[in-house]
């Protein structure tokens, strides 16, 4: 059983949920320390860096485990234009993520937006927005490739 390609697929689906995972955690976690920090111009976390890292790790496994998932599930039989579809639109947005996540250099503090303007602004709001829409793409997905496996719709 060791050597089965499905164990191998669990354990890519594995690592790869586990790395979405962290990535949308941390972007919440960043989220929530911001709304924490309000108004404050308070110096960046110490623990930031490692967060960083730990992040950065996280998507080089999400895009490593992402590729070869792709490879096994478009050399499947009967994989359904919809699902190749929308796992072009999937990874276009995970793109975007990992491009909104890139280090922009800073020209200074900006004033702070109020209200909901102040998360509009702010990248990573949207880099977890952009989140849990792939995570809704990844849903969708599953559900389709289930259906054309038992020959539904």
């Amino acid at each position: 059983m060791a050597e089965s390609p499905a164990v191998f697929l669990v354990i890519l689906r594995w690592l790869h949920v586990v790395a979405a995972a962290l990535w949308l955690g941390g972007g919440l976690l960043l989220l929530a320390l911001r709304a924490r920090e309000l108004g404050t111009a308070a110096s960046p976390i110490p623990w930031g860096r490692l967060a960083g890292h730990t992040l950065r790790l996280g998507v080089a496994v999400f895009i490593i485990t992402g590729a070869l998932l792709t490879a096994a599930r478009l050399a499947e039989p009967n994989v359904p234009v919809a699902y190749i579809v929308l796992l072009v639109g999937k990874i276009a947005l995970a793109f975007a993520m990992f491009w909104l996540a890139l280090p922009r250099s800073r020209r200074g503090p900006s004033p702070p937006a109020a209200g909901w303007s102040r998360w509009t602004h702010d990248r990573t709001f949207w880099i977890v927005v952009i989140a849990l829409v792939v995570y809704l793409l990844s849903v969708i997905l599953n559900e389709l490739i289930e259906r054309a496996a038992l020959g539904i719709g």
